[in-house]
């Protein structure tokens, strides 16, 4: 715990944003106990969304999601790895106060960005990044104070996950993530949508050990072909 203070601190004198360093103190203190009754090691104590786990093997999970009420907003750019901050910032300031009724709501796991595969190194495409909003708000969340940001409910869902570890994931590390999870789809035989995938991050910058990245791609097995994600 003390050595996670110290990593706030030496993060702070780097000149990290508020919005950044405030997180990781957020997520230091709710991620003290990470075996909270329910809920995955890799959230930490946060809320995140509810699923239960259908299937699983060494390279990927089935999982069914529940619905749910999320925060969003859209960055258009050339590279996954601008979209992340730009969006990140967005959605913080709402949490920290930026929404109708000036309340500071409890960072949840994971960040999600949500995009389709690229068109190509020099196309702008749209990334939805996302905050799942905690339980108290799953009802009645306060409207966005920023035009750029909206309240969406994500339809339950069956999605294929692969996991993986690892600190840095840039726009290559997600593409091959996402390349191997659709082969071994492929291998299997197993039907989903190729034309949208999204990425999930589970961690703030100072967790350097035991970190938590998947990718999803939604099953076409289950359920009829609906804009869920």
């Amino acid at each position: 715990f003390f050595n996670d203070i110290r990593r706030v601190r030496n993060y702070c004198k780097m000149g990290v944003s508020k919005a950044t360093w405030v997180w990781l103190l957020l997520a230091m203190l709710n991620g003290l106990d990470s075996r909270v009754a329910g809920k995955p090691w890799y959230c930490h104590g946060l809320d995140c969304p509810y699923f239960s786990v259908l299937d699983s093997n060494d390279r990927y999970e089935t999982r069914r999601y529940r619905h749910g009420s999320w925060v969003s907003t859209t960055i258009e750019t050339y590279l996954f790895a601008v979209a992340g901050p730009i969006g990140f910032r967005r959605l913080f300031r709402y949490i920290d106060e930026g929404n109708e009724l000036g309340l500071k709501i409890p960072m949840t796991s994971p960040v999600t960005i949500e995009t389709a595969p690229s068109c190509g190194p020099f196309c702008k495409q749209n990334y939805t990044v996302s905050f799942y909003l905690p339980k108290e708000f799953q009802e009645n969340p306060p409207k966005p104070t920023d035009p750029n940001v909206h309240i969406r409910t994500k339809k339950a869902a069956t999605l294929f996950v692969r996991s993986t570890g690892g600190y840095r994931m840039d726009d290559m590390s997600v593409a091959n993530m996402v390349n191997t999870l659709a082969q071994d789809l492929d291998a299997d035989g197993k039907s989903y949508d190729a034309e949208m995938f999204v990425f999930a991050g589970y961690d703030p910058p100072f967790r350097l050990k035991g970190r938590h990245n998947e990718v999803w791609l939604r099953s076409l097995e289950e359920e009829a072909r609906v804009d869920a994600f």
